[in-house]
C-alpha cells in the first residue's frame, strides 16, 4: 500500500517536472476506480488538473463523500453515518476521539438533539464539530428537508474549499451543489 502511493506520488512529480502544465496528451490508466481515486487525489494535492472518468458516481470523490454521509446522519439519525462523517477525510478523528464518541453514544444524540444542553467532551475540537454539526441539524429540521436550503452553510462551516481546492475538488463541489 505505502508502495503504491509512493508510486503515485513519483507519478505526480514527474508530471510537474517533465510536462510542467502541458498535460492534454497525457493519460493515465488504472484497473480499479480505487486506484483511480487515489491517483486522482495525489494530483489534485499537487495541482495538477486532470479528468477522472470511472463507473463511479458523484459521491465518492472526497469532496463530497463525507459531506454525503453528514446528509444520512441528518435525514434518519444514523449515529454510524456521523461516525463515518467524522472520520471522512474531511474531518479525520483519531481512534481514540472515535472511542470517547463511542462512549458518549446517547449523551452525543441528546446533545445533536438538543436534549442536554451541557454535554461536553474533553476534547475542544470535537465540541466544536458537535456544536456545528447542532446547528446544521436544527438548520436541517427547520428547512424540512430540503438540503439546499442550507448545503452551503455545511461547505462553509467545515471550511470544504480551504480543505480542498484542487481544480477537479472545485468541479466536484459544484456538480455535487448541482444535484
Amino acid at each position: 500500500l505505502a508502495e503504491m502511493e509512493n508510486f503515485y506520488e513519483i507519478v505526480a512529480e514527474t508530471l510537474l517536472n517533465k510536462f510542467q502544465g502541458n498535460y492534454k496528451e497525457i493519460a493515465i490508466i488504472a484497473r480499479t476506480g480505487k486506484d483511480l481515486s487515489e491517483i486522482a487525489t495525489v494530483l489534485s494535492d499537487n495541482k495538477i488538473s486532470y479528468i477522472l472518468k470511472s463507473k463511479s458516481n458523484i459521491f465518492i470523490h472526497r469532496v463530497n463523500d463525507a459531506i454525503f454521509k453528514l446528509l444520512k446522519y441528518l435525514a434518519y439519525n444514523s449515529f454510524f453515518s456521523l461516525l463515518e462523517f467524522l472520520r471522512s477525510d474531511l474531518i479525520m478523528i483519531d481512534s481514540e476521539l472515535l472511542k470517547d464518541v463511542l462512549k458518549n453514544e446517547k449523551d452525543i444524540l441528546l446533545y445533536l438533539n438538543g436534549e442536554n444542553e451541557a454535554f461536553i467532551m474533553e476534547d475542544d475540537r470535537i465540541n466544536q464539530m458537535l456544536s456545528t454539526i447542532k446547528k446544521i441539524k436544527i438548520k436541517y429540521n427547520e428547512s424540512d428537508g430540503k438540503i439546499e436550503s442550507f448545503i452551503i452553510d455545511i461547505f462553509s462551516a467545515f471550511e470544504v474549499l480551504k480543505k480542498y481546492n484542487g481544480n477537479t475538488d472545485i468541479k466536484n463541489y459544484y456538480r455535487f451543489l448541482e444535484i
